[in-house]
C-alpha cells in the first residue's frame, strides 16, 4: 500500500473514533462519555429517620403541647407514615413529610365523645362522635394529597328504639367499611396516641 493510501485509511479511522464519541442522547445534545451522571435526587427517610423528623417538628414547632397527643400510621397506604396529631381530644390534624413536614388536613368535631379508631383492614381513621342524637361514624383518609372525611353511617338512638329498622342510616353502601367501624368501635381499637408534652 502505498504511504498516502496509508495516510487516507488512517485518517479515515481517527475521524471514525473521533464521530462514534460525539453519538447524540436522547435529547440531541451530545453525550459525555467521561464523567458519570449524578443522582441529585434525596432518598426518602426510613421509618425511623421519619419518625424522628417528625418528633422534632413536635418539639420544636408544636405550641399546644399540654392539650395534644401524636401517633404515626400510613393513612394513604403508600408505604409511607404520616404524623397525625389529636388536639383538645375532638380534632385530627395529619402531616407528611415532603423535604419538609407540612400538613395535608384537619377536622375538629367539636364534642366531648369523640374516638379516633384503626384497624388492619383499613389505612385510615374511622372516627366514633356523639351529636344531635345520633352516634356518627366517620372515616377519615388521605386522596390525593388531600384529607378526606366521609360519614359512613349513624345510630339514631334519641329517635328510634332499640330494633327499629330505621334506628342505623347508612351513607354508603360499602357494608365491609361499615362492618369494619362497627368492629373496631366494639374492640375498642383506640389509636394509641402518646402526649406531645412526655417527649423528651
Amino acid at each position: 500500500m502505498k504511504p498516502a493510501a496509508r495516510i487516507a485509511v488512517a485518517l479515515l479511522l481517527l475521524c471514525g473514533a473521533f464521530l462514534s464519541g460525539c453519538q447524540s442522547n436522547d435529547n440531541g445534545k451530545p453525550a459525555d462519555v467521561t464523567t458519570p451522571q449524578e443522582n441529585t435526587a434525596t432518598p426518602d427517610p426510613d421509618t425511623s429517620e421519619l419518625r424522628s423528623i417528625y418528633l422534632d417538628y413536635l418539639r420544636t414547632s408544636w405550641e399546644d403541647k399540654d392539650t395534644s397527643a401524636y401517633a404515626f400510621r400510613d393513612i394513604d397506604n403508600d408505604g409511607t407514615e404520616e404524623l397525625l396529631v389529636c388536639s383538645k381530644g375532638t380534632e385530627i390534624i395529619v402531616f407528611r413529610y415532603q423535604t419538609t413536614v407540612r400538613e395535608i388536613g384537619r377536622y375538629d368535631y367539636q364534642t366531648g365523645t369523640t374516638r379516633f379508631l384503626a384497624t388492619d383492614d383499613y389505612p385510615g381513621i374511622f372516627c366514633f362522635y356523639v351529636g344531635g342524637g345520633n352516634n356518627s361514624y366517620d372515616y377519615i383518609s388521605v386522596e390525593n394529597g388531600t384529607l378526606k372525611r366521609e360519614l359512613l353511617w349513624q345510630d339514631r338512638f334519641a329517635w328510634k328504639d332499640e330494633g327499629d329498622p330505621e334506628r342505623e342510616v347508612y351513607y354508603t353502601e360499602d357494608t365491609a367499611i361499615i362492618s369494619a367501624s362497627k368492629k373496631a368501635y366494639a374492640e375498642n381499637a383506640d389509636v394509641d396516641f402518646q402526649l406531645i408534652n412526655e417527649l423528651k
